[in-house]
């Protein structure tokens, strides 16, 4: 029994034995890398027998008896092949394949332990040239390739996500939406460049050319010292927004007097702020040249809609009551206009009255309006005392204000003479007719406002245009019924 169980137990060994995989006799270490990675290697050689052997997957390092396997190797790259057959299943996307190990690029025998082996890499012998698999075609191909792609890369996979999102959002909240807003954009600025190109700046300088934000498109008018143009903002674009740009004459821009009255210009528009004034936008110099942007008025001024036997009292009457609210504003700010006139009025289209041109405007308080042989105002419309060259005060623009009413009611001015000297000498010393004798159907009330208005003496005059607001006011409700 005890030899039974002796041999019993040898069997059994040595069947355990044969089993075992025998020592390579000659050993090579390889190891095989795959773009993309994960592929699956299956390795199967032919021994010297002329057996087919599969050793086994080939993504950790293989042993190889070199004596057993002189005519090289084979891989099957992409998917398990089973033997016989003849194609190798498709990877993530990619071409699986078929590569040949030429025992040309078996190491050098060498009798270190197989654990010891330096690992040979396949191909090229080192480690920066893996095997590259071909991508398979088509559609379906491709979402294999990328969803794998994916997987290798979730935090980069997770940015690519995050950033196609934005992109995605972006495009649908803020680029599709916009889109017919931008043509239009394009077809504005595209529009606005045309006219800007059309205007004849052959003769006009300063047509067509920028001013800050402003472009000139229209010429409005011309005096002596600045031309006036519309402007349209170059951002917007928008006719609406368009605004009245008093251009300076550039001989002038070095003449610190000329300088000091547009710097004084600007400091009056931006004191003033009333609905019967015309509002200053922006200032500024361009190429040396002084520039002011005012609001623009689409309308006529006074001295243009003025009839030649003047206006009835029912449409005079709300004109004179606009430039008398439009002055006590100014005169509350201590600001005397001292240029008022027709053409210096302007009369919207809705019935709306503008003063405007302060560029003579002066502060109550500053020096006397006067120089030597050199007075500054409008001779037909000046006061006794802005002429010999007196304290000017808002009883000043009363005197104006009362010759503008009595050429707006009659269709002419107390005096009208040709020559200067001789006009001045009659606001010195004569008295000015009643407005009744041109008109004998106008108020008592009327003719006796305007006579006082143009006294002599400003101290004789009304206090304030108050006064004349409240006189003018119980006229328009006694005779035009409002």
């Amino acid at each position: 029994m005890h030899l039974r169980r002796v041999l019993f137990w040898g069997l059994l060994l040595t069947q355990w034995a044969s089993g075992l995989p025998e020592p390579a006799k000659e050993p090579m270490k390889f190891q095989f890398r795959v773009e993309p990675p994960g592929a699956a290697i299956y390795v199967e050689a032919v021994s010297n027998l002329g057996n087919v052997v599969r050793l086994g997957l080939a993504n950790e390092p293989i042993i190889v008896d070199r004596a057993k396997f002189r005519s090289g190797l084979t891989l099957h790259i992409g998917g398990e092949m089973a033997l016989g057959e003849k194609e190798v299943p498709n990877f993530h996307g990619y071409m699986a394949r078929l590569e040949i190990v030429s025992p040309k690029v078996f190491p050098a025998h060498t009798e270190t332990q197989a654990d010891s082996l330096p690992i040979t890499y396949y191909p090229g012998l080192n480690d920066s040239e893996p095997i590259q698999l071909k991508p398979a075609p088509g559609a379906g191909a491709f979402l294999q390739r990328l969803s794998y792609s994916c997987k290798l890369h979730p935090v980069a996979f997770g940015v690519f996500l995050a950033v196609l999102s934005s992109l995605g959002f972006f495009l649908i909240a803020v680029v599709v939406p916009r889109q017919k807003a931008w043509r239009e954009e394009s077809a504005k600025v595209a529009k606005f460049n045309a006219r800007l190109r059309s205007l004849d700046v052959q003769n006009d300088v300063f047509l067509g050319r920028q001013f800050g934000e402003w472009a000139t498109v229209k010429r409005l008018g011309a005096g002596g010292m600045a031309v006036v143009y519309k402007g349209v903002s170059t951002l917007t674009m928008k006719e609406e927004e368009a605004v009245a740009i008093k251009v300076m004459n550039p001989e002038l821009a070095q003449d610190k007097d000329y300088r000091a009255r547009f710097n004084r210009e600007v400091q009056i528009s931006r004191t003033l702020d009333h609905p019967n004034v015309v509002r200053m936008i922006d200032h500024g110099e361009q190429d040396s040249i002084l520039y002011l942007a005012m609001e623009y008025i689409q309308g006529e001024t006074l001295r243009d809609m003025l009839p030649s036997k003047g206006m009835p009292l029912s449409d005079g009457i709300p004109i004179a009551l606009g430039i008398v609210q439009g002055l006590i504003h100014a005169h509350q700010k201590g600001i005397v206009h001292r240029d008022l006139k027709p053409d210096n009025v302007m009369v919207t289209d809705n019935k709306r009255v503008k003063v405007m041109d302060l560029g003579l405007a002066k502060r109550e308080e500053s020096e006397n309006v006067t120089r030597t042989g050199d007075t500054f105002g409008t001779p037909a419309y000046m006061a006794p005392e802005q002429i010999t060259g007196g304290t000017l005060l808002p009883a000043t623009d009363q005197y104006a204000l009362g010759v503008m009413m009595f050429e707006l009611f009659t269709g002419r001015r107390p005096f009208e003479v040709a020559d200067s000297l001789t006009l001045v000498m009659k606001h010195l010393q004569e008295a000015p007719p009643r407005i009744r004798e041109y008109k004998s159907q106008l108020p008592d009330e009327l003719d006796t406002l305007i006579d006082r208005m143009l006294l002599k003496d400003p101290a004789k005059r009304f206090k304030g245009l108050v006064e004349v607001q409240v006189e003018l006011t119980k006229i328009q409700r006694k005779y035009c019924g409002t």
